[in-house]
């Protein structure tokens, strides 16, 4: 905090003296912005159920499971609950294993830099400010693959609550299923 005194300097006409002092204290917090990320999927809903309230997203779990040439969307949503504006770094490092079962990782923003196993992307948000971000990721091998996603503010803001600047996705992707069986393309047990 900061403290001023302030006087009257003319006290010519002044017939009470006595007067002229006012301290004031002025309080200075350091600027703040509470970044928010989720990761949401669209769920199929009925014309019927969009107009009784019901929300066409859902929370993405954790654990996802895909198969062998079918991509999996999801769409992250990070948002600047305020009070300040903030420039935001975002965030999408992707592991897999095993290595060889490299899953390919698209985002659909074009200012979004996409350096081997990491994307990153900057922006600028004001307070309620939201973007979207739709994350499609494909796999032409089975395996699993770990996507660490975060959100953080830019320079000298500080964010309130870091618990809700992060996830982390974990998936699956199985080999082929034919008619209920599971399928393996292992060429040396080709008939």
């Amino acid at each position: 905090y900061a403290k001023s005194l302030v006087k009257s300097v003319d006290y010519s006409d002044d017939p009470d003296f006595t007067n002229n002092e006012q301290k004031v204290v002025v309080h200075v917090s350091k600027l703040f912005s509470d970044i928010t990320l989720s990761t949401l999927k669209k769920q199929r809903r009925t014309f019927f159920e969009i107009m009784n309230g019901a929300s066409e997203w859902e929370d993405l779990p954790k654990y996802v499971n895909s198969t062998v040439g079918q991509n999996l969307t999801y769409y992250v949503q990070v948002k600047n609950e305020g009070p300040e504006k903030a420039e935001v770094l975002f965030t999408i490092l992707t592991t897999s294993v095993p290595q060889e079962a490299v899953a390919n990782v698209t985002i659909d923003d074009s200012s979004c830099k996409n350096k081997k196993d990491t994307i990153v992307c900057r922006m600028n948000l004001t307070e309620n400010d939201e973007k979207v971000f739709k994350v499609t990721v494909s796999n032409k091998k089975s395996g699993g693959f770990s996507q660490i996603l975060r959100a953080i503010p830019l320079y000298d803001k500080n964010d309130p609550d870091t618990t809700n600047n992060k996830k982390e996705i974990v998936s699956v992707i199985n080999p082929y299923v034919v008619s209920g069986r599971v399928m393996t393309l292992d060429r040396n047990n080709a008939p």
